[in-house]
């Protein structure tokens, strides 16, 4: 599937996301994203694929509860990012769980995303 313009407009809007922090979720420019949403440029097949990712969370309540939550916590868009990340190498969802491998991405992220959280409060009550 090719992602239009206007299909990255409405996914961003949807999460709730500027052009940085969609940039950074997806390991892409602020720029990129503005090029994507005004059809100066296409996505790379990677962050194509992290955009088709994303696309499924907002179609699944579950999963977009869970990404606004990890979203509002102390590791905010670099534990969705990993959590996305490990997700697209499992050829999996950001947290689907229907599959062994979905298990396993799922699981990894919630560590990951527990460690990330426990390394920002710790960074903030240092000062």
């Amino acid at each position: 599937m090719s992602l239009t313009r206007e299909d990255i407009r409405k996914i961003r809007g949807a999460l709730g996301l500027t052009e940085k922090e969609m940039g950074k979720l997806i390991g892409v420019t602020q720029t990129s994203i503005s090029r994507y949403e005004t059809g100066t440029s296409k996505p790379t097949a990677d962050a194509e694929n992290k955009i088709l990712q994303l696309q499924s969370v907002i179609e699944d309540q579950k999963e977009l509860l869970a990404f606004r939550e990890i979203l509002s916590s102390g590791g905010g868009i670099a534990a969705a990012a990993s959590i996305l990340t490990l997700g697209s190498s499992a050829g999996v969802g950001l947290i689907s769980l229907t599959s062994p491998i979905g298990l396993l991405a799922g699981v990894a992220g919630l560590t990951l995303y527990k460690a990330l959280k426990k390394i920002f409060n710790d960074d903030n009550k240092g000062g």
